[in-house]
């Protein structure tokens, strides 16, 4: 580990002019973020972080991770393609920022790279006074994973293609540039349909992951997903 993540990233945060809490061990980001009024919340060590339904998010040694939420507003009530189009946009960040390696999705929102988990999406929502408030947590693992049968990290990933590679202050701040405006992006948008090129990017990222026997032959704007034997609406994923 060449640095600590949490504490990295609150300096990034900071040079944005993003307010952030950071605080080096905390029990859940996204409960954090509901009650502080602040755009990001970072923590090195979580100690009940969640996934989807009752899953547990497995955190590794303390600062080897992005532990995050992340707080958006919007006056409209979020459509359910917003789930799907955040997945996309931190899958498009890692992509763009370590474009020698590849990355995939596995349906609804795991992040994927060289068979192993190495990110995860929780996105909540809820009305507060007259406009909505979006929680995505992150936990995306940098330097080192649980040690899980599935699970990997950003480093050890990047290392399969460039064998001497290192992440340093800088890659990590342009990979942090890339992911907010992806985010940014996202909110600027809220369409109830996908862009022709979402869906692209969505069917690529999807058919990236090495174990999914049954290709998709087209994403529509829906977000249906259409198998060669069948057609799946991603929400039911």
């Amino acid at each position: 580990m060449t640095f600590t993540v949490g504490k990295k990233t609150e300096e990034w945060a900071k040079e944005k002019k993003l307010s952030c809490l950071y605080q080096v061990q905390m029990d859940s980001t996204n409960l954090h973020a509901k009650t502080n009024s602040v755009r990001l919340v970072l923590t090195d060590d979580q100690t009940a972080g969640r996934g989807r339904g009752q899953n547990l998010w497995n955190s590794p040694a303390r600062g080897d991770a992005l532990l995050s939420s992340w707080v958006f507003e919007s006056a409209a009530a979020p459509h359910p393609l917003l789930t799907c189009r955040l997945g996309l946009a931190v899958w498009s960040s890692l992509q763009k920022t370590f474009a020698f390696q590849n990355f995939s999705i596995k349906a609804p929102n795991d992040i994927y790279c060289e068979n192993k988990k190495i990110a995860g999406l929780l996105v909540e929502t809820f009305a507060e006074k007259s406009q909505w408030k979006i929680v995505l947590g992150l936990g995306l693992n940098v330097f080192s994973d649980p040690g899980l049968d599935l699970s990997g990290n950003l480093v050890q990933c990047l290392q399969k293609k460039a064998s001497d590679y290192q992440m340093t202050a800088g890659h990590w701040n342009l990979f942090l540039d890339q992911l907010y405006f992806e985010f940014v992006a996202v909110f600027g948008s809220l369409s109830d349909q996908l862009t022709g090129l979402e869906c692209e990017n969505l069917k690529y990222a999807l058919n990236n992951h090495t174990p999914l026997s049954d290709p998709i032959l087209q994403v529509s704007g829906n977000a249906s997903l259409k198998f060669k034997s069948k057609s799946v609406h991603w929400m039911d994923l």
